[in-house]
């Protein structure tokens, strides 16, 4: 029970920093950072978008 409630909880978690970075980015933003996410997998998605908006776009 314990283990269920703590994976629920992580999830909620992840599905709020997620709804947090498309109202802070846009949806747009996103995926473009997923896709550069697809060609260097060492990247997180909060990394690729600080580059793309120090890059300006």
């Amino acid at each position: 029970m314990a283990l269920k409630l703590r994976l629920n909880r992580e999830q909620r978690e992840k599905e709020e920093e997620r709804r947090r970075l498309v109202k802070e980015y846009g949806e747009f933003r996103i995926s473009i950072a997923r896709g550069v996410i697809k060609d260097h997998p060492g990247l997180s998605l909060e990394e690729a978008l600080e580059m793309i908006k120090e890059g300006g776009f």
